[in-house]
């Protein structure tokens, strides 16, 4: 009777199974942003928030991605994480590659199960945004190259050249506004987002 009791009590715990995270780190400066930029931020927020109410959910500038890679180490030493998917959007996907090297550095050895890179831009003392580190196991990428100002960064791949586990599209809207942004807008709004991470987590 005591090892049943104990067995129950170990698997209602964290620490076994672990928690879900779910990271999103913004791009941009001064981290201003388009209308549809925000409107995407609360639809994934929102997204998370119904379907896994137990995860860990951040949605932070890239300026503060450090914050992060600490977060995680504190997790793995308590057992804590479970699954986890990164999405960043312009130096926010840039500080996500980052996050995962820093990853490694710790020897964390938990693996990023999703990361969503919309319209990459290489920030400059950064690894290159589109050279996916070996600890995250898909990597999506959605750029754009209409934007007058900002044109996301293709060929996204392993290190060794390879695309083992990448998926990679290019976008063309006819609505020319806020393009750079529209990006990781239109991939939350149509769902695409959300049916890949249903599909893998459910």
């Amino acid at each position: 009777m005591k090892t049943i009791t104990i067995l129950l009590f170990l698997c209602s715990t964290t620490s076994v199974f672990g928690k879900d995270i779910f990271y999103m780190m913004r791009g941009n400066l001064f981290d201003r942003h388009s209308p549809i930029h925000k409107d995407a931020e609360l639809i994934y927020e929102n997204f998370v928030k119904d379907n896994f109410p137990q995860a860990h959910f951040r949605n932070i500038h890239n300026h503060k991605w450090r914050s992060l890679c600490d977060e995680l180490e504190s997790f793995h030493q308590k057992n804590e994480i479970g699954r986890i998917v990164l999405l960043g959007h312009s130096w926010g996907a840039q500080t996500s590659i980052s996050l995962a090297h820093c990853m490694l550095k710790k020897n964390i050895p938990n693996q990023i199960d999703l990361y969503f890179s919309f319209d990459p831009v290489h920030k400059p003392f950064h690894k290159s945004a589109v050279i996916v580190p070996s600890n995250i196991e898909q990597a999506f990428n959605w750029y754009q190259r209409q934007d007058f100002k900002v044109k996301g960064l293709s060929n996204m791949r392993r290190s060794d050249g390879l695309k083992r586990g990448i998926s990679e599209s290019k976008l063309i809207f006819e609505n020319t506004q806020w393009m750079h942004d529209r990006v990781m807008f239109q991939m939350l709004d149509e769902q695409v987002i959300q049916k890949i991470i249903m599909k893998e987590f459910k």
